[in-house]
């Protein structure tokens, strides 16, 4: 089997060593070039990810402090650019790759050269295939894309180097969104292949509500940074996506009262409005990789 030249790259947070052994078989299952680039903050959490990688002859990229996804994202983007990779495929820790997904990677370098992210179907606990990605085709399918979840997404490195990079302000939510819309305000296409499958756990105690909309349960501070990164992302590209944008808001309006009232938590409705204010005082320019390179 030939593969596609990438960095296969996976963040790490307080892995478990379960996940531990989970990341780094996965990552030597797919047979290309590797990183794990770790935000653990406990030292045993590290040190952990330190053993095991090293013993699998991993490359791990840390410092003892949580720098959040989009952060590791460009510095695996870094590290692919280094390298003279034309892709950067990145997993969760706790993504499970399906049947057939490593040899539909090999694909990659016959994408159209419009192309700048590839995505993959996922299944959340339980089962549940997710309503926004397509269903298992046959042979090469290809089906064009709005948005694309992080995790099991191939990024065309020379598309994320013409958007420069992901949005560190981000933080971890919403990272996916915003550079799906900053790839796509650049003339950029995005799509899923169906033929790579992976399962995927979004949150926890996930119930489906309003139209197929997932609600999970999850800290406050993150629903807060939710609230914060939406607006943020509505506020930045409603000119370039209007109706992504205000699809987008209102799929973060029903999630938020429906787990309001799924899990009885006014902290639901609090975290949105502390959020919403987060979003106001933030205004500010996208910092991107170059603002990372800078600093």
């Amino acid at each position: 089997m030939t593969t596609a030249a990438r960095l296969d790259a996976v963040i790490t947070y307080e892995p478990t060593a379960e996940q531990l052994t989970h990341v780094v078989d996965q990552l030597l299952s797919l047979r290309g070039h590797a990183m794990v680039l770790d935000n653990s903050e406990s030292g045993p959490a590290r040190e952990r990810v330190r053993l095991a990688c090293q013993s699998a002859g991993i490359p791990v990229v840390a410092d003892g402090t949580n720098h959040g996804t989009a952060y590791g994202l460009n510095r695996a983007l870094a590290r692919a650019v280094d390298a003279g990779l034309p892709w950067l495929h990145y997993l969760d820790q706790d993504s499970v790759l399906l049947s057939g997904y490593v040899e539909a990677l090999a694909d990659l370098d016959t994408v159209d050269a419009h192309v700048g992210a590839v995505g993959a179907r996922f299944e959340s606990s339980p089962h549940e295939t997710v309503s926004a990605f397509p269903p298992g085709g046959v042979a090469l399918a290809l089906s064009p894309a709005t948005f694309l979840i992080a995790s099991g997404t191939a990024f065309r490195t020379e598309a994320l180097l013409d958007c420069d990079g992901f949005d560190e302000g981000m933080f971890l939510d919403v990272v996916d969104h915003e550079i799906c819309l900053a790839l796509r305000s650049r003339g950029w296409g995005l799509t899923v292949d169906s033929r790579r499958s992976m399962g995927h756990e979004i949150g926890s105690g996930g119930v489906t509500t309003v139209r197929n909309i997932l609600v999970t349960r999850h800290p406050l501070w993150r629903r807060r940074q939710m609230w914060r990164n939406s607006v943020v992302l509505v506020g930045r590209y409603f000119r370039v996506a209007p109706r992504d944008c205000v699809a987008h808001l209102a799929v973060r309006v029903v999630e938020t009262t429906s787990g309001s009232w799924r899990y009885r938590s006014v902290g639901y409705l609090s975290a949105a409005i502390r959020g919403i204010g987060d979003a106001i005082r933030s205004r500010g320019p996208r910092r991107g990789r170059s603002s990372h390179l800078q600093g």
